[in-house]
Parts: C-alpha cells; structure tokens; sequence
C-alpha cells in the first residue's frame, strides 16, 4: 500500500513539472510569434509610411479615415468651372471677329462606376471580377493578377470602398473596351492569396 502511494505521488508530482515546463515551452513559442507578427507589421508600417510620404499629395484629407484607421486616400475634386470653360463644354468659342468655330468637347474615355441594376445590361459587354485588398491598395484580377494601371482600368471605382467603409461591391463599366467589372474587397493581404513573401 506505502508504494502504491509513493508511485502515486511520484506520478503526480512528475505530471505537475511535465505540465508546467510543456507550459512555458509554449508560452515562449507564443511570445516569438507574436513578436514576430509585431515586427512584420512594424516593417510594413514603415514601408507603407514611406510610400505614403513619397507620393505627391495635392489635396489631403485629413477627415477621412478608412477601413485601415489611416488617411491616406484622397478623393479627386473636380475644378471650379469658369465662364470660359463652359463655353468650350457647349462647344462655341467667340473669336475677336466675332464668329464662332464650333470645338468638339474632350470625351471621357475613363471606366465609370454603375449601379448594380445596370450591371449587364448591354449583353455583347465582356463581364469581369477584381478584387481590391484594400489592406495593400492592390487592385487584381481573379486570376490573381495585379492590375498595373487602376485609373485607366476602373477609373475612380476605388473611391466608392474609401467613401462607405461598408461597401463591398462596386460595378464598373468600361465602355472603350466593352467591359463590365464587377470589384469586390477583401479583407486579406494580397500576398496571402498568391502565396508570395511580404518582405
């Protein structure tokens, strides 16, 4: 009976160290990752930061904060029209003798932003999906593809996700090519999808 009790108390007392230096064995593998993930998101602060403040900013907006907290969005105005502009917009200029030389205005060759009714309606347009990480301000193609030029491709379509931080669709028609794009966001970082490094 007494070795019973010796084996018992031997046991528990061998459980008790084995759970506790299994404890701090994963306590410590905790904290590295942690501090790992920590310094991850320092250095891509810092990237970020840099990229921030080498991009020419004409019109900061110090009001908007979007989805990441940060303002680093600018929303595009567009200028005070004068008398003069106007005038080219109808398409008539007065010149000093008095006649008028008839202008074609400039067309707006940009993709522009539709509602979801209008989605589709002409059936011979090409439909397409993007995705916008708005985590790493990347616009790409389902095909996991990153699109090089974003303005030339869905025009201001990122502004709509930056104005209503709930919006999770926005559809773009793009009348040049004949296209439809569907753009959807995503709350994953880019390189997490492709499978790329982050550094």
């Amino acid at each position: 009976m007494k070795g019973v009790f010796i084996f018992l108390a031997g046991a528990g007392v061998g459980a008790g160290a084995t759970w506790y230096f299994v404890k701090k064995h994963y306590k410590k593998i905790a904290d590295e990752e942690i501090a790992d993930v920590v310094n991850r998101f320092k250095v891509y602060k810092e990237t970020l930061d840099e990229k921030i403040a080498g991009a020419p900013d004409e019109n900061p907006n110090p009001d908007y904060e979007g989805k990441s907290g940060r303002s680093n969005v600018v929303p595009m105005e567009r200028p005070v029209q004068s008398d003069s502009d106007e005038e080219l917009s109808n398409g008539i200029i007065d010149n000093p003798r008095g006649e008028s030389d008839v202008v074609k205005p400039k067309e707006e060759t940009f993709p522009y932003v539709i509602s979801e009714e209008e989605f589709g309606e002409n059936e011979d347009y090409e439909q397409k999906t993007l995705f916008w990480y708005y985590r790493d301000n990347i616009l790409a193609t389902d095909e996991d593809l990153e699109v090089e030029d974003v303005r030339s491709t869905v025009g201001d379509a990122l502004e709509e996700f930056r104005k209503d931080r709930y919006t999770e669709r926005v559809f773009v028609a793009d009348d040049t090519d004949e296209i439809y794009y569907e753009i959807l966001i995503s709350e994953k970082h880019f390189y997490e999808v492709t499978g790329g490094d982050t550094e």
